[in-house]
């Protein structure tokens, strides 16, 4: 069995469909995307964030691949170009003939490109963090922090309670007992007592895309940030587009000038894998100076608050970004969501807290 490895091209597009059909038999949730779907390279109008696909094949057989998105890492040094190693497929999920297949694709992304770095993968248990970590790349979780605003709701759906008997039983005692609305209660009125203060003139504006102010935010606030993958305005609008009716994009104003910015999600969900039919707020990505991190959370909070989520989720690997949403009544919980970087990238890097990673990274916001 001889595997080559390189670029997709227009006529790989039957092959592709092909090898997905095959995961789509073995009951795999991912699939390689369709070559159209492709965000167009960088000379095509100077998009800042694009994606090149390459496959795994045997002949003219596809067997796996995987892609690379290209991000600009800005720093306090000169910006690095980084890419984000995604959907790595291979054939050896579903045969163990090509169990080599999955290695093969990594060991071809680390040959093309050094600086790389993979988002989300669900656990530190699964396949693909594992094999990083054999690679040396540094695998860290993205802390997750939560807040219930509606406790009945959020006792009849977590799914993560419910995994195990006596979390069942609890869930279920609280719910039918009220306490679980008691507690959330009592927690949001010492939530209210530590909720950090708005600055003066501190207000929100719901705007449809990112403008000239998201660059010049960027440029204002990224020395705050050891570590910032490129939030100006042309790489936000390709990562939050219009189309995604999800999305509530917010400028914070102090009287006339701009001093930050937030995206959110508000979800009604129907049985999800974690979170079961809620309606799910989130705090999906944003950008201020760190020491006004938690008033804007605050303001963010709020407003989700105000269209009647149950629960309210954030991942956030910046320590400015973290203490924030404590600040805000955030507790932690586990987090399956989970940065790992190439020995390369790691060595000149920080460790997770000194990154601003969220869900507006690697794939976006996703399933929430």
């Amino acid at each position: 069995m001889t595997i080559r490895i390189g670029p997709v091209a227009s006529h790989d597009a039957p092959e592709i469909a092909a090898f997905n059909e095959r995961l789509r038999a073995a009951h795999v949730e991912f699939q390689l995307p369709e070559i159209h779907s492709l965000l167009p390279p960088s000379g095509d109008g100077g998009v800042p964030v694009w994606h090149e696909m390459f496959v795994a094949k045997e002949g003219s057989t596809v067997r796996g691949g995987y892609l690379l998105k290209r991000e600009l890492l800005v720093r306090s040094q000169d910006p690095l170009e980084l890419w984000n190693y995604q959907i790595p497929l291979s054939e050896g999920i579903v045969s163990r003939a090509y169990a080599m297949v999955g290695i093969q694709i990594l060991q071809d992304a680390m040959r093309r490109q050094a600086h790389l770095y993979s988002l989300g993968m669900g656990s530190m248990r699964r396949p693909l963090p594992k094999l990083l970590a054999r690679f040396s790349w540094r695998v860290e979780p993205v802390p997750f922090l939560f807040r219930v605003i509606r406790g009945n709701a959020f006792l009849r759906n977590i799914t993560y309670l419910k995994q195990q008997k006596s979390g069942r039983a609890l869930t279920q005692l609280a719910r039918l007992s009220g306490a679980g609305s008691l507690a959330t209660a009592g927690w949001r009125a010492v939530a209210r007592i530590r909720m950090p203060r708005i600055p003066p003139g501190m207000t929100l504006e719901t705007v449809s895309s990112f403008g000239q102010e998201a660059d010049t935010l960027m440029e204002k606030e990224r020395h705050g940030y050891p570590a910032l993958i490129d939030r100006g305005a042309a790489a936000l609008n390709i990562r939050f587009p219009r189309t995604d009716h999800r999305l509530i994009r917010i400028i914070a104003r102090e009287g006339r000038s701009p001093i930050g910015w937030l995206v959110l999600t508000c979800s009604d969900l129907r049985d999800h894998k974690q979170f079961g039919s809620m309606r799910l707020g989130c705090i999906v990505d944003g950008l201020c100076a760190p020491e006004l991190c938690p008033s804007l959370l605050r303001l963010g909070t709020e407003l989700l608050i105000s269209k009647r989520v149950d629960l309210i989720v954030s991942n956030q690997s910046h320590h400015a970004w973290t203490a924030g949403l404590r600040h805000c009544g955030y507790l932690s919980g586990p987090s399956n969501y989970i940065f790992a970087r190439s020995p390369a990238l790691a060595a000149i890097t920080p460790d997770v807290t000194g990154w601003h990673i969220n869900r507006g990274d690697g794939d976006g916001p996703i399933n929430l």
